[in-house]
This record gives C-alpha cells, sequence and structure tokens, in this order.
C-alpha cells in the first residue's frame, strides 16, 4: 500500500537526510519525493509517497524523536478520490481534457 508523508518544519541541515535513512530503516521505498524550503520563513516542506508493509506509529515515533519540536508530520493512506469535471456544452473542451489525460 502507498502512503504520503507530508512534513513541514523549520529548516536546518541534514533534514532530508535524516528523513530518508528513518525511512530506510523502517525497510520503507520513497516512490516519489518533492522538497521545499521557503527561505523568508526558513520553513522545510516535504512530501513523499512511500511503498512497502508500513506501521504509522512506529515510523511517526521515530521522525518526532528526530524532527524539531515544531515539526508537523501526517502519514496520509492512498485513496480513490471523487472527482467533479466541469465543461461547458461545446465538445472539444471534454475531449481536450481527456486527450490530455
Amino acid at each position: 500500500m502507498i502512503h504520503t508523508l507530508l512534513i513541514d518544519c523549520p529548516d536546518r541541515k541534514g533534514l532530508i537526510f535524516t528523513i530518508t535513512q528513518i525511512v530506510f530503516r523502517n525497510n520503507l521505498n520513497i516512490t516519489s519525493n518533492d522538497e521545499f524550503v521557503d527561505r523568508a520563513r526558513n520553513h522545510f516542506f516535504m512530501r513523499a509517497e512511500l511503498s512497502g508493509e508500513l506501521q504509522p506509529s512506529h515510523l511517526g515515533e521515530e521522525l518526532r524523536v528526530e524532527l524539531p519540536p515544531e515539526a508537523n508530520i501526517r502519514l496520509v493512506p492512498e485513496r480513490k478520490k471523487n472527482i467533479v469535471l466541469l465543461v461547458t456544452k461545446e465538445h472539444h473542451c471534454l475531449g481536450d481534457l481527456l486527450l490530455r489525460h
């Protein structure tokens, strides 16, 4: 099952290394990863998709110990989403969206 790990916290040196080491120790694979630092606020953001046998409480506890106390950590399981698609009466609008997908 795939889970999305969302983290935001004050930036500091070595955050990505720390997080990926914890993920590795938990025998998980990172299938997608994005990170961003807001330099004006010195704030770190990370979104990673994880696959493997996950123990959410164990992973969360390890992250809380290693990351800054102010860190927001969320682990969201993959789920189907309900989507509404709104287009005009013109056929080319819907056709264009479907072709792009």
